[in-house]
């Protein structure tokens, strides 16, 4: 599992009786991962790779020819796939959304891609989600969810429907309204004295390396993220959360004029 990962990736590993194991990055690399350190954290026991682009919590995407080297390498090793592919539609150009589809229809049995309209139609309460994959694997998860949620609610279908059957036009309004709040945002962190931001190509989060402001006082992710809460009222997450403690997440997802206020108070506790 590359990291920064999102959250549950690791959890839902051990609860599938898998051991996780995380594949750290670097921010001067857009925290993506390359073959060289999937072979080198790769064991004998290693059976799955778990990739997310655009990625929560970096926003960074994977550019269609390292993609497909990873996948090269995976499908080389005999290694199965799992692409979640959840922010596929808020990608800012010059970066492009490279999928994984391409390489399911070639090798269907090692391949599943993941996504859902829970970003790109602004659905997140409705919890919506998909899966291409094998039949024998698709059959599986139908007997786990069949005995857990066991389908997904009427009215959520009903709102899925209409958002595919309605037009994009609105997922444009959204990317373009991302992206310039994306803009605004990278604006303001790149001021920032010690803090390094890869640019991120999609999604709605930055994830700045602030580990050159620590301190004795304020020496991880979380007590950082408890001391702008408190002292700036703006609410992040800690990258400890993500698999990587150098960083906070922010969210973009909010109007320009409350973006702009937290950021500047987050980076009054950040710098001052």
């Amino acid at each position: 599992i590359p990291a920064p990962y999102w959250v549950s990736y690791p959890d839902m590993t051990i609860l599938a009786g898998g051991t996780p194991i995380p594949v750290p990055t670097n921010p001067e690399d857009d925290f993506l991962v390359s073959v060289e350190a999937l072979e080198k954290a790769r064991t004998p026991g290693t059976r799955v790779l778990v990739l997310n682009s655009p990625s929560n919590p970096t926003g960074c995407c994977y550019t269609r020819e390292q993609l497909d080297a990873i996948m090269e390498w995976a499908m080389a090793r005999g290694i199965f796939v799992i692409s979640d592919e959840i922010y596929d539609q808020l990608v800012y150009a010059p970066a492009q959304a490279a999928s994984c589809i391409g390489w399911w229809e070639k090798h269907p049995e090692q391949v599943a891609v993941v996504n859902g309209l829970a970003k790109s139609f602004a659905m997140t309460g409705w919890r919506i989600g998909y899966c291409v994959a094998h039949p024998d694997l698709i059959k599986a998860q139908s007997k786990i969810q069949g005995q857990s949620t066991s389908n997904v609610c009427s009215f959520a279908q009903k709102g899925a429907v209409a958002a595919l059957t309605g037009g994009f036009e609105c997922v444009a309004e959204m990317r373009t309204a991302f992206q310039r709040r994306r803009d605004l945002a990278m604006e303001v962190v790149s001021t920032w004295e010690g803090v390094r931001c890869p640019n991120p190509g999609g999604a709605f989060y930055l994830f700045p390396d602030v580990s050159a402001r620590y301190t004795k006082a304020v020496p991880d992710s979380s007590t950082l993220c408890q001391k702008i809460l408190e002292k700036a009222l703006v609410a992040l997450v800690p990258g400890s959360a993500f698999g990587d403690d150098r960083c906070i997440r922010f969210s973009y997802a909010v109007d320009d004029d409350t973006l702009l206020k937290a950021l500047e108070a987050v980076g009054k506790v950040i710098t001052g």
